[in-house]
């Protein structure tokens, strides 16, 4: 499984300012890292879901 800057990176197609344009946080709880903030202006901030959806559709491009 990636890691969410990855899948940020992918989502976004470029290597965002991680702390100008989005901050990722984890607040120590076991739930892991999220979005605490997203100043990205060229595409609106994604779901987690929306995250892992696309990483499992790149994931399985990959094996075929």
């Amino acid at each position: 499984m990636a890691e969410i800057h990855d899948k940020i990176k992918i989502y976004l197609g470029r290597t965002p300012d991680w702390v100008e344009e989005v901050i990722i946080f984890d607040d120590l709880d076991d739930k892991g890292l999220y979005i605490k903030e997203w100043r990205a202006t060229d595409k609106p901030k994604p779901t987690q879901e929306e995250l892992d959806a696309l990483w499992v559709t790149l994931d399985a491009e990959s094996i075929l």
